[in-house]
């Protein structure tokens, strides 16, 4: 055909060819699942199974104990349960059962809201051609990270103006939600301030992907870079290379590249959200890191 076809997500996943169409990729559950109205800020809290051990629970509860009043108004907290067993799962039941026993009140309030993506999202992850020298093992799960950030990312665009990126083994600063408001203007003013400011990505934290801040609208472009190169990079890395790709010039000097992502990547210090999990999400990994 002479005419032009416009790439779809058919091409960057030809694992979907065999779908009967692209509403398979609708989340395959959502708890309250019914529709909530746009709030100012959503947090992205992804959660997959960890052996024995979940840091899920204490992890809400202080990001909701921690958020002033007035501004659980303005936020909803999105948890992710990535099974590839799908939503019948016993990890997603168990793990949604505990969360309606300690947190059915948010549920009711629309402040908190769990979602399971389709197993039709994920291609054969035990068939990755590795990079870096990874062991199969960490490109099974550094490349499933990717598709499950991308995956939140994207349902989580359309239900605010901000987009915060968690993880499910953090600690947060006390009146974190009040720090933040200073930070971005609240919803009266925040048009004003995305219109102004150069910021791209407010990070919160310097430990890998945690505490990313960014603007709902900037989050496509962002979801496309990291599903075009899933395979290849862990997710800071991705983030790493879209930055510089977008604010960087192959030109400019190292010194004038660095001011420009500092520009557009700003750090705050002391970081708002501490990793506290000490066993990672990858089988056999310890984490010690913590934010300075």
């Amino acid at each position: 055909s002479s005419q032009i076809q416009l790439p779809s997500i058919i091409d960057i996943y030809p694992h979907l060819i065999g779908a009967k169409d692209l509403e398979s990729l609708n989340p395959a559950l959502r708890y309250p699942d019914k529709r909530l109205p746009k709030k100012e800020l959503i947090m992205g809290v992804p959660t997959i199974l960890r052996g024995n051990v979940s840091y899920l629970v204490p992890t809400l509860e202080q990001l909701l104990q921690k958020a002033r009043t007035e501004d659980l108004e303005k936020m909803r907290i999105i948890v992710m349960i990535s099974d590839l067993n799908g939503a019948s799962s016993k990890f997603v039941q168990d793990t949604l059962t505990t969360l309606k026993e300690h947190f059915n009140d948010h549920f009711e309030s629309g402040i908190l809201q769990v979602m399971v993506p389709p197993a039709s999202w994920y291609p054969d992850l035990n068939a990755l051609t590795p990079t870096f020298n990874d062991k199969p093992d960490r490109m099974y799960w550094r490349t499933k990270q990717n598709l499950d950030y991308a995956y939140l990312m994207i349902y989580a665009a359309r239900m605010g103006n901000l987009y915060l990126q968690l993880e499910d083994d953090i600690e947060a600063a006390p009146d974190y939600t009040h720090v933040l408001q200073e930070r971005i203007p609240c919803r009266s003013t925040v048009l004003k301030y995305a219109e102004r400011s150069e910021w791209f990505i407010i990070e919160l934290s310097t430990l890998g992907y945690i505490g990313k801040l960014m603007r709902s609208k900037d989050i496509p472009s962002l979801a496309v870079h990291i599903l075009l190169n899933y395979q290849y990079k862990p997710i800071d890395w991705l983030l790493s290379d879209y930055c510089t790709n977008r604010f960087c010039s192959p030109e400019m000097a190292k010194k004038i590249c660095a001011q420009e992502l500092a520009k557009h990547r700003q750090q705050v210090k002391p970081g708002m959200f501490q990793h506290v999990g000490y066993y990672s999400s990858l089988q056999g990994k310890i984490q010690k890191l913590k934010d300075k």
